[in-house]
């Protein structure tokens, strides 16, 4: 609540920059899409940006972990802190591409 009245935010929550949806089983099939979380926009001079995350990449995996839904990259991002570096592995174009993020502040 400190945090709140002092700075307007909560401290220390990572953010990753990006806004997105998920793609079930389902759309992947019938769109031909790899299944995970479509990225339909990233924040200027965020991490993802940074990491080179583009739009309308499709984020299958995160430190390791599988992401299938909102859910899943919330979990996984939570276990971090603003400024530690994981591994992102992209489907863009049907290539897997691996690209290193460092988280910011969520504000």
């Amino acid at each position: 609540m400190e945090q709140l009245i002092k700075y307007g935010y909560v401290r220390g929550r990572p953010a990753i920059g990006i806004s997105g949806r998920e793609i079930s089983s389902v759309y992947a099939s019938y769109f031909g899409l790899a299944q995970g979380i479509y990225v339909t926009d990233v924040v200027e001079g965020s991490g993802a940006e940074k990491a080179g995350i583009r739009r309308g990449d499709v984020i299958v995996s995160m430190a390791g972990k599988t992401v299938e839904t909102v859910r899943d990259l919330d979990t996984i991002k939570e276990s971090y802190k603003p400024g530690d570096t994981v591994t992102v592995v992209v489907d863009r174009n049907g290539r897997k591409v691996s690209l290193s993020l460092t988280f910011s502040e969520e504000k």
